[in-house]
């Protein structure tokens, strides 16, 4: 879950380091390199994805794994 203001900060900073670097390729080098529109609408749909993906991941509660004691104790019984 999203708390506090550094985690809104750099979930920002994320949104805008993936933005900045597909700008930057669809404005230096999709109009020199002839690259087809194909391509530059693939590297959105990517950026897209990635962006949603990183907004689910935050947004996710992690969990908790829970060791078996029990378990790790019958295994280590000497004989």
């Amino acid at each position: 879950m999203i708390g506090g203001r550094k985690h809104v900060s750099n979930l920002m900073v994320s949104i805008f380091l993936i933005l900045t670097t597909w700008l930057l390729f669809l404005f230096g080098v999709c109009p020199f390199g002839g690259v087809p529109s194909q391509l530059s609408l693939a590297g959105l749909w990517m950026a897209a994805i990635n962006i949603s993906l990183l907004v689910v991941t935050i947004c996710t509660e992690p969990g908790i794994v829970v060791h078996n004691s029990t378990t790790a104790n019958q295994n280590n019984k000497p004989l």
